[in-house]
């Protein structure tokens, strides 16, 4: 009966899973270790249902393996993955083809984590050179500890505009219209 189910799963697994479907049933039960792992199903409906599956191998007396734990339905969650790929990669074409200068910060250690190339042009970095910046680094108009609680207090209100004045990686000054926005990530 267990050769029985282990084929009628085998012939629903979508056809380009079935190789890796395979490969990790036979490292678990030649490793003796246990396993996890997401494939496609075809229903007899045609519809692709998406599965993980873990569990534990039990080798028997006679030498036979029996593969037993548990198959999860994690369709619905794999199109929530799916969706958010695809707005981030939205986000990120917006904010790499923007005009404008975007950066976000760290607010604890006032690094820049993330920053677009018109960001990188408008202050004349590279992108690896940006990439090790602190607003310290960049702001000219404030020393460091006022900086601090300038972040402070723009993270408690939430979207503010000001003017700012920025240091060039040449040493000079540019005036600028800003805007901030905290972001908890």
């Amino acid at each position: 009966p267990e050769a029985e189910l282990y084929a009628r799963m085998n012939q629903r697994v979508h056809p380009d899973d079935r190789a890796a479907y395979r490969a990790a049933a036979e490292r678990a039960v030649l490793r003796q270790e246990s396993y996890q792992h997401e494939w496609r199903i075809v229903l007899p409906d045609g519809s692709v249902r998406w599965i993980r599956g873990s569990g534990e191998p039990e080798r028997h007396a006679d030498g036979s393996v029996l593969l037993h734990g548990f198959l999860h339905d994690v369709t619905e969650q794999k199109a929530a993955q799916d969706r958010l790929a695809e707005r981030e990669e939205v986000f990120r074409a917006i904010v790499t083809q923007a005009t404008d200068a975007i950066f976000l910060l760290d607010a604890q250690t006032l690094a820049v984590v993330e920053f677009n190339d018109a960001a990188c042009d408008w202050l004349g970095y590279s992108r690896e050179e940006f990439a090790q910046l602190r607003l310290p680094d960049f702001r000219a108009d404030l020393p460091e500890a006022e900086l601090r609680q300038l972040v402070r207090e723009r993270l408690a209100l939430g979207n503010v505009n000001f003017e700012s004045v920025f240091l060039h990686k040449m040493g000079h000054r540019k005036q600028a219209r800003a805007s901030t926005q905290g972001v908890h990530i």
